[in-house]
């Protein structure tokens, strides 16, 4: 696991920790298919483009798809929807149903946005 910047990585300790397990097991299955896993924002104030306050509160943080395909992309989000959107994702606004991964380009370019529910 890589931390883009130093806030990344000063913050990631505050994350809730199902979302830092989670985030182990995403970090070992990027090295099992020689992916980067570099974290790239984790706990910050609402950014313009954010639709919530989720990484404010703690439970979600982004990373980074560079050097990635797009179907490696797609294979991780459905990978780790499958094992734990429903336990522990955060519910869609969009569709209601809970979400762990979400591969988007909220205006910021495409990345990976992981987020658990509240508790």
């Amino acid at each position: 696991m890589e931390f883009k910047n130093n806030d990344a990585r000063n913050t990631y300790e505050q994350l809730d920790e199902r979302l830092k397990d989670v985030a182990y097991e995403m970090s070992v299955w990027c090295k099992e298919n020689n992916l980067p896993f570099v974290i790239t924002r984790c706990v910050g104030p609402r950014s313009k483009t954010s639709v919530t306050d989720i990484h404010a509160d703690k439970r979600a943080f982004d990373s980074s798809v560079r050097g990635w395909s797009i179907d490696c992309c797609h294979k991780f989000a459905d990978t780790f929807n499958e094992k734990f959107a429903k336990e522990i994702g955060a519910i869609a606004k969009s569709t209601h149903e809970p979400i762990l991964v979400v591969y988007h380009n909220s205006g910021e370019g495409w990345h990976l946005h992981n987020q658990v529910r509240k508790l």
